[in-house]
């Protein structure tokens, strides 16, 4: 005797066609965004990063996956400063906004402004945190620069107000 079971798959099908169409998706936007994409375990190890973060960093995605974002990229005095900020992210107190010194494979240093968020699973335990950043380096040497010219400024004003206060006192004399 030979029994046979038939089952229709179709509804599954359909949702595996769906969410590979979505994970191709989310992967080109991933891929092509000019922003610094990375996506963190719970323990601030790198599991992906896209092309923007590659090209900054100088690093593949085979090279820094697995190690933790502060030892592979943070200047050695603001990786503590790092792990506090993932660790208050973990906690719930989300620095929605962080800037820190990115050091790339060749040595060079760049200021990235960060904005991270973090994916729960059913249970509400992190997952996964999601760093999105930009560089701001030229922004932050601009800031840099007009604080020096507001300083010389100030400075000059003072300047001239000390020779305008010395020669109304001539002239009063």
């Amino acid at each position: 005797k030979l029994r046979g079971v038939i089952v229709d798959i179709t509804e599954q099908k359909i949702v595996e066609e769906f969410l590979n169409h979505e994970r191709n998706f989310v992967s080109a936007i991933l891929e092509t965004a000019s922003a610094l994409v990375m996506i963190l375990d719970p323990r601030g190890r790198i599991v992906r990063f896209n092309r923007a973060c590659q090209q900054l960093s100088g690093c593949s995605v085979e090279e820094a996956k697995e190690k933790s974002f502060w030892e592979l990229f943070s200047v050695p005095s603001e990786a503590e400063k790092a792990k506090a900020v993932f660790a208050q992210l973990l906690a719930g107190q989300f620095p929605i906004n962080y800037d820190s010194n990115w050091t790339a494979k060749d040595g060079t240093s760049r200021m990235i402004g960060w904005s991270n968020t973090i994916l729960f699973n059913r249970e509400n335990v992190p997952v996964n945190v999601i760093a999105t950043g930009i560089d701001i380096t030229r922004i932050k040497e601009a800031e840099e620069k007009l604080k020096n010219m507001v300083e010389r400024l100030a400075r000059s004003n003072k300047a001239l107000d000390d020779s305008s206060r010395e020669l109304q006192e001539a002239n009063e004399r």
